[in-house]
């Protein structure tokens, strides 16, 4: 669970943290208040695993090579962890 930043308890899950954007923001389950991850830190993440991927994937088409597959996976995760569940979400 993270923190919601208007009552500071931990009522945010991490699939709700994950999900949050301006567009859809998390809800709190204690003050009702809403917040999100900030677009900064979503693009940062989501172009570089565009970008990351794009390396992954090359030895998967050239040599079928499916422990590319698995580098795609933690990527995302340890992109994930770093820029979205690491940053503070934003007040809505």
């Amino acid at each position: 669970m993270y923190p919601c930043p208007h009552c500071k308890r931990e009522t945010i899950s991490t699939w709700k943290k994950l999900s949050a954007g301006k567009a859809l923001p998390a809800k709190c389950s204690n003050c009702g208040q809403k917040s999100y991850i900030g677009f900064k830190n979503q693009f940062i993440a989501q172009v570089l695993l565009g970008f990351l991927s794009f390396i992954f994937i090359l030895p998967v088409i050239d040599y079928d090579q499916l422990w590319a597959i698995t580098g795609i996976v933690l990527l995302a995760l340890l992109l994930g962890k770093i820029f979205l569940l690491d940053r503070p979400m934003e007040k809505f």
